[in-house]
């Protein structure tokens, strides 16, 4: 399984994908596993937009962030 949802509830919902990105999803973990596959990088762009509002927040305070922090932060979350 591509995904570990342990809270147990589940939505049924529909979504348009181009052709493109719905074979390419199919081609990489086939019928069964597309809805996880799905869930997992909704998550991730959710997690990603949380980080942004997070940082835009923080900015508004205290100013902009130092260039080299964050490609050293970046550098340290590609490892």
């Amino acid at each position: 399984m591509i995904c570990s949802m342990s809270s147990g509830e589940y939505e049924r919902r529909t979504i348009t994908l181009p052709s493109v990105t719905a074979r390419g999803v199919m081609e990489r973990v086939g019928p069964r596993e597309f809805s996880a596959y799905a869930a997992e990088a909704i998550a991730a762009r959710l997690r990603l937009d949380a980080m942004r509002d997070h940082l835009a927040e923080t900015e508004a305070t205290n100013g902009p962030t130092d260039p080299a922090a964050v490609a050293a932060i970046a550098d340290w979350l590609a490892r």
